[in-house]
């Protein structure tokens, strides 16, 4: 987790082995939700969601990791 100075929340994030991993959420510092993204070892991976202050959504991403299948 990462704090504002003010002590409020800020974001959210597991990590594995260093790397970003699962859910991560980003809130705005008056609590409301700002974004939810996902990892996949520590790649952006899945839906990104951004939202607004007052809740409404903002953007909406997808992002898919390519992999070389052999």
């Amino acid at each position: 987790m990462s704090y504002y100075p003010s002590g409020k929340m800020e974001s959210t994030a597991n990590f594995d082995g260093g790397r970003q991993e699962g859910e991560r959420r980003e809130y705005y510092e008056e609590g409301q939700l700002k974004r939810v993204e996902n990892f996949l070892q520590g790649q952006l991976d899945g839906v990104m969601r951004g939202y607004y202050p007052n809740g409404k959504l903002a953007t909406l991403w997808a992002f898919v990791q390519l992999k070389k299948k052999i």
